[in-house]
């Protein structure tokens, strides 16, 4: 069997093809306004000329492409505006005027990608609108490292030309650098270059623990064609949102290549700020045994995201949270260094060489995504193997013998129940993820292997193969939680029936019992058959998760209570 007939067969694609489309594979001549000037100057100069108002080389150029025919989905991601204001992204309808942020997040409504969804508005507003009133970063701490370089052409060096070679960077650094034009502009007047600084076709953007202060940097230095991609970005990163996909925008052409994973890491303290998610029952810590080990689970993401014009102008950003603790923040990957001390890529989690750099979007995209999806599953399993060990270590203790009180009872049945909403809960987190993968699988990965006309970049089937891989690692995960679930159903029905059956009253009066009836036979307990003498596991039992505290926070910002 062929290579291609094997791809297709494992990545089967609908009758309409996905392909990448050729104008992203050549040098097309563009404006480079579209990159040096911000999205908000641009919303400020086409609101005051008026709405009706457009790029008039754009639309030229967008009508002379039209005949490339893009690809099966073209769904926004092309410019978008709104209003004006000031610094402090929070100025108020009083003087009818709205924040940057809201004017960057909205859009003008003939863009194809207004957002009038006011709650996704809403959501990265109120965000940095409440997190400007916090305490500003310390000037001296690093927020981003920056990656700025070109190809210039050929490759003498594999390193290309760089403006910013993998730079640590203070917010106010980061703005400085990200407010200089990307790209130089020649002088009319002397047909020379007006900024002696190497373009910044090729520029990746990495942030550990996005704040408010970070998002508003970027928002005041995006440019136009980067605006509906971050939009999406800090919505789907902020919501925790589970995606993997591709966007081919209208008019003006832009790729954008999204990985959203909302993920849990476990630890065994509380390691930062934020509230935990899950931890030992206050109503038990009397019985507990003071060596016990108490497990935090905390809510992650990684959200990564490739846009750009063509396969040589293009941005990565990638935004991961490491706040309870875990290794990979600016700090850690400014210490690191590879062959000949360059450093190592922050994207891809230090796999990949940032001095011998992949050039081209989509293989950049894939490598950066198969080693992230590694940290995703190392989490995962480890989560798995926890609520394993719990649920089973306590299915043993039923064969012991020890006096059970009432107090004791209570305790099995809510904690019991606390286990089940907790694998509920990962279920539908681990659910999601596999989702995101198998629908990005059937339609968008033909992005990656057809193009519309030959190109000379590797193949990138061995990539996506090595992703599915991974992401087939999750499924028996998947299937032990939902087999543990259903046990802890079983054992809470058994124990509702118990306590049901004379009342509480008689239920304090109680002696002994068999744990083994009451938990792992429901149908025993219906027909009172409690002949046998038995046990209550002990609350103090050390690996415990306590799903009883679900004000769960992600970041500095709270998400929900359910």
């Amino acid at each position: 069997m062929s290579i291609e007939s094997e791809t297709r067969r494992d990545f089967p694609h609908q009758s309409v093809q996905c392909y990448w489309p050729k104008r992203f594979t050549k040098r097309r001549p563009f404006n480079p306004d579209s990159e040096n000037q911000t999205y908000l100057e641009y919303l400020q100069i086409e609101q005051y000329l008026g709405e009706g108002v457009s790029d008039d080389e754009e639309e030229d150029e967008a009508e002379e492409e039209e005949e490339d025919g893009a690809s099966c989905e073209d769904d926004g991601s092309s410019n978008a505006p709104e209003d004006d204001v000031n610094e402090q992204s929070k100025d108020t309808d009083a003087s009818n005027k709205m924040s940057d942020v809201r004017r960057f997040m909205r859009g003008m409504e003939r863009d194809e990608d207004f957002l009038d969804d006011y709650d996704m508005v809403d959501e990265v507003a109120k965000f940095c609108e409440e997190g400007s009133q916090g305490p500003f970063r310390a000037r001296e701490k690093h927020v981003a490292i920056l990656d700025e370089r070109n190809i210039a052409g050929t490759i003498v060096d594999k390193g290309g030309h760089c403006r910013t070679n993998s730079e640590p960077l203070t917010l106010e650094q980061l703005f400085d650098k990200l407010s200089r034009k990307r790209l130089r502009v020649e002088s009319d007047s002397t047909n020379a270059f007006d900024d002696e600084e190497s373009d910044a076709e090729r520029r990746i953007v990495f942030i550990s623990d996005l704040d408010s202060f970070t998002i508003q940097v970027i928002i005041k230095t995006a440019s136009r064609t980067q605006a509906p991609a971050l939009r999406d970005l800090f919505h789907k990163y902020l919501a925790r949102k589970a995606s993997m996909g591709v966007t081919i925008s209208n008019g003006f052409p832009v790729f954008t290549l999204e990985f959203h994973m909302p993920y849990y890491v476990l630890g065994r303290s509380e390691m930062s700020r934020k509230l935990v998610f899950l931890s030992r029952s206050q109503d038990a810590s009397k019985d507990s045994n003071p060596t016990d080990q108490h497990y935090w689970l905390h809510e992650a993401q990684i959200s990564i995201v490739v846009t750009g014009v063509n396969n040589w102008v293009w941005t990565a950003y990638g935004f991961v949270d490491t706040y309870f603790g875990s290794k990979g923040t600016v700090e850690d990957y400014d210490k690191l260094k590879g062959r000949h001390w360059e450093r190592e890529d922050p994207l891809s989690a230090g796999r990949l060489n940032g001095g011998e750099p992949i050039w081209t979007p989509r293989e950049y995209f894939l490598r950066v995504v198969q080693s992230r999806i590694r940290e995703v599953l190392k989490e995962w399993k480890r989560i798995v193997r926890t609520v394993t060990e719990e649920v089973e270590g306590s299915r043993g203790l039923a064969y012991s013998s020890s006096k059970i009180t009432a107090q004791k009872l209570e305790f099995l049945e809510r904690r019991n129940s606390q286990m089940a909403a907790l694998s509920t809960q990962l279920i539908g987190g681990l659910s999601e993820t596999i989702l995101a993968w198998e629908g990005f699988r059937r339609t968008d990965a033909n992005y990656f292997l057809f193009d519309e006309v030959p190109t000379a970049e590797p193949s990138l089937e061995l990539s996506l193969n090595a992703i599915d891989k991974e992401f087939s690692k999750l499924k028996p995960g998947l299937r032990k939680l939902e087999q543990l679930k259903k046990e802890l159903c079983d054992r809470r029905e058994g124990l509702n029936a118990y306590l049901s059956l004379d009342g509480r009253a008689a239920a304090r009066q109680l002696q002994d019992l068999t744990v083994l009836a009451i938990v792992f036979s429901p149908l025993l307990i219906t027909s009172a058959l409690f002949s046998a003498t038995g046990v209550l596991p002990s609350p103090g039992i050390g690996k415990f998760i306590d799903a009883k505290s679900w004000d769960i926070e992600k970041g500095p910002w709270k998400v929900k209570e359910g």
